[in-house]
């Protein structure tokens, strides 16, 4: 028990859960539009740990203290960076195998990425990064998400730019229940949407945002996969997302977020192959 206890530990806090999570979001939007994506879900898995760990590491010491997970990241350092390793070698073999052009629509959110994990704007008399600006946290996240899921896989049109902004809407309310839960731990000078709005004006924009995203999947795909959709929609996303949202606190325990929210990408996914 304690053996599968760390291996669920590992699972979660060294980024493999969240990669998956992208992973699944990404054959998703694959079956919606039709295309066979998965060599590109696997690329975009690959650079999403090794981002978060990018993350992560520069982010060490900036809060003036220990990153959260500093102990964990000790601990399982070996194996960590041999998944990063690993990682970086899977992603690089797999360059060869996308068009100079494709990878080209991935540097706006790889340079918004470095530009979230390093510092080089003056805020309040301090060299910070943009994520330091206020309310531009959740939003960078987002756009990195969506973007690089939507605009990577597919080409630029008018129904691949609408599934853009309702993954979008998806994406942000998604992410507020970890903005709620680092209350505690985000330096008071990022102004998170918690901070600016209070958590329960937080909760109603999560659940509008969310009922936007369900109205715009309706009006772009129609009647495809309108049963899956049904069930992720309404099932998965408004019930357990809004749930969470709605009982989420600064307080929660390690892996509500970590786990459970992080794993609704995964959820949809499953409900999509059923």
């Amino acid at each position: 028990m304690k053996i599968f206890k760390k291996i669920i530990e590992f699972y979660v806090f060294s980024n493999l859960h969240v990669s998956l999570s992208v992973v699944c979001l990404v054959l998703v939007s694959g079956k919606l539009f039709k295309k066979l994506v998965l060599i590109e879900a696997l690329f975009l898995g690959c650079i999403t740990f090794i981002g978060y760990h990018l993350i992560r590491y520069s982010n060490r010491f900036k809060y003036g203290k220990l990153h959260a997970l500093e102990n964990f990241s000790n601990q399982y350092k070996k194996i960590i960076w041999l998944v990063n390793g690993i990682a970086i070698v899977v992603s690089l073999s797999m360059l060869l195998k996308f068009q100079f052009s494709q990878l080209l629509k991935l540097l706006p959110f790889g340079i918004l990425t470095l530009a979230y994990a390093f510092s080089f704007v003056k805020i309040k008399g301090k060299i910070r990064s943009i994520r330091y600006l206020p309310g531009f946290k959740i939003f960078i996240i987002a756009l990195v998400w969506s973007g690089s899921i939507v605009f990577f896989p597919f080409e630029y049109e008018e129904k691949t730019k609408l599934y853009f902004i309702e993954l979008l809407f998806f994406m942000i309310a998604y992410t507020l229940p970890f903005d709620i839960r680092d209350l505690n731990f985000d330096d008071k000078v990022v102004k998170t949407l918690p901070m600016i709005l209070g958590i329960e004006n937080t909760k109603y924009l999560g659940t509008t945002l969310l009922g936007m995203s369900i109205a715009l999947h309706f009006y772009i795909f129609k009647d495809l996969y309108l049963l899956q959709y049904l069930i992720i929609c309404i099932v998965v996303v408004v019930v357990v997302v809004v749930l969470f949202l709605i009982k989420s606190t600064s307080d929660q325990s390690k892996y509500f977020c970590s786990l459970w929210v992080e794993g609704i990408p995964i959820l949809y996914y499953l409900f999509c192959i059923v």
